[in-house]
């Protein structure tokens, strides 16, 4: 997969594109879908497959004073975007300037013009330009001119519900990873390096790694958590706590993971946590031993839980990669 970090990286012209464009966070089921209509499309046709995304997200340029709590980082979705098979990632640096880029020049100069798009996916609830004016109606009128076929994908459900990213959100506050990975299609996942921590965890037996995950990123809801940790190409089981650590006064919110069977030193690591399962709440308890029989109680219940899973080491059938099945369209 190509990655073009802006308009100036394109080529000067590419073999008919099939052209997918949207901010794509979580890259969910729905998602997921639009990727593979792209893909398909365009190898009937002998084209390339384009995603057109933004970065930073708008989230984080058109409100700055609220949290943007998105679902991947950059990386994060960039690796998922290459495992959908797409051939060309372009990504356009969102400013405030673009954001009041009327529709229709984002259709001609953007999309026509610049990109080269012959098709265009896009989902049913898609809107773009100025204050999210350019309706599908507009779209379609506009790219009708241009000769532009435009394709409108979905709605896509799973259950009785739409999946979204604000429904992913939702799930994770409500400390569902559950409900999350059925919306996403694998389990929701969140990567950052180590960082040196108050080594709590080393003097109750249970040494942790303090995972520094960056602000725009969403948490889930505050407990101990079921989970397995990317270290180096290789799946590990452990258990996290998410939260402030209220045995211990005065610490900030934070994410903490202890791998199972593993003695290493993780300092500088980047590691991926992967959410299966909420244990219980987090809680103060009355002293470090109590807090260290309950973690014990906790590594129990999650090694339990995540032995009835697929092998660590066997990525999509322990539902890490994008999945194709369990939907509605």
């Amino acid at each position: 997969m190509e990655l073009y970090e802006g308009l100036d990286q394109l080529p000067a012209s590419s073999p008919y594109p099939v052209v997918t464009i949207g901010i794509f966070d979580g890259v969910h089921l729905g998602h997921q879908l639009i990727f593979r209509r792209v893909v398909e499309r365009a190898r009937e046709v002998e084209g390339i497959s384009v995603a057109v995304t933004f970065r930073p997200s708008p989230r984080q340029i058109l409100n700055p004073d609220v949290p943007a709590d998105l679902l991947t980082t950059f990386p994060q979705k960039c690796a998922l975007l290459e495992q959908m098979g797409l051939d060309a990632v372009l990504v356009i640096p969102f400013t405030r300037d673009f954001s009041r880029t009327p529709p229709e020049d984002f259709i001609t100069d953007l999309l026509h013009r610049r990109v080269g798009a012959r098709e265009l996916f896009v989902g049913h609830d898609f809107a773009f330009g100025r204050g999210r004016t350019g309706t599908i109606a507009l779209l379609e009128a506009e790219a009708r001119k241009l000769n532009i076929a435009v394709t409108v994908v979905g709605p896509v459900t799973a259950g009785k519900e739409p999946v979204s990213s604000s429904a992913i959100r939702e799930a994770l506050r409500n400390g569902d990873p559950r409900r999350a990975a059925e919306l996403l299609g694998r389990p929701f996942s969140l990567a950052g390096s180590v960082v040196e921590g108050y080594q709590e965890g080393r003097e109750l037996g249970f040494p942790t790694a303090n995972i520094r995950v960056g602000q725009e990123i969403l948490l889930p809801a505050d407990g101990v958590y079921a989970i397995r940790v990317l270290w180096r190409g290789t799946w590990y089981d452990g258990v996290a706590n998410v939260g402030t650590s209220p045995t211990f006064p005065d610490r900030p919110r934070r994410v903490e993971v202890h791998l199972f069977d593993v003695a290493a030193t993780l300092y500088d690591e980047v590691l991926e946590v992967a959410f299966f399962a909420r244990l219980r709440e987090e809680r103060r308890f009355p002293s470090a031993e109590a807090l260290a029989e309950q973690i014990r109680k906790d590594a129990e219940q999650a090694r339990a839980l995540l032995a009835k899973l697929p092998p660590a080491g066997d990525r999509e059938a322990a539902g890490h990669g994008p999945a194709a099945g369990g939907v509605s369209v």
